[in-house]
């Protein structure tokens, strides 16, 4: 595992059990960190492959810090792992600027599928008899939908794998030749340049 200046690797474990986009927001920025703060957001526990076994135990988050929790043990255990807003804006900020591109990029594709993709469809049930005028989509405009949230969801995973440092990452830009061999698919096929 790849060592980072401002967390420790149990403080890193528990990020990453927390996971999703909470959490890809705070690697991106105070702004995130803030949210999260706000959000007392709380969780009963996940454990992960190769995890500590106190991830079982849940997380709280509120009044500046993220706790473990004290799910399975009673309210008398004290937190195993505490990450403090100063620890956590502090990590945010050493990260190379691979890894936030990359957290930014996933962003991006999760609200273009998630928010803004499918804002115009409409479930009503009564395509026929509807007046709103928005798209009713097929089974598999749906499946397609659904299908390239997993795919996003997952690669969110792998990225914040990267950014906490359970996975090496080379900070050397990667660039691939493109021609009209190529196939463009998700979205590169939206945003497909000419050379």
């Amino acid at each position: 595992m790849t060592p980072r200046p401002a967390l420790t690797e149990e403080q890193r474990w528990l990020l990453r059990a927390m996971g999703g986009w909470a959490i890809r927001d705070c690697l991106l920025g105070p702004d995130g960190v803030a949210h999260l703060m706000q959000s007392q957001w709380g969780g009963s526990g996940r454990r992960l492959p190769g995890g500590p076994e106190w991830l079982a135990y849940g997380f709280d988050c509120g009044r500046g810090k993220i706790v473990t929790g004290r799910f399975g043990g009673g309210a008398d255990r004290d937190p195993v792992v505490t990450i403090t807003t100063a620890q956590l804006n502090r990590y945010a900020r050493s990260l190379p600027r691979a890894v936030t591109d990359e957290l930014r990029e996933v962003r991006r594709a999760w609200n273009a599928e998630y928010i803004y993709g499918r804002r115009d469809w409409c479930h009503c049930g009564h395509e026929d008899e509807c007046q709103d005028g928005r798209h009713h989509p097929t089974d598999d405009e749906i499946d397609n939908h659904y299908r390239e949230l997993r795919r996003i969801k997952e690669w969110e995973g792998r990225a914040l794998d990267r950014a906490l440092g359970f996975v090496e990452v080379d900070e050397t830009p990667v660039f691939v030749e493109v021609d009209e061999s190529t196939e463009l698919v998700g979205q590169l096929a939206l945003f497909a340049v000419a050379s």
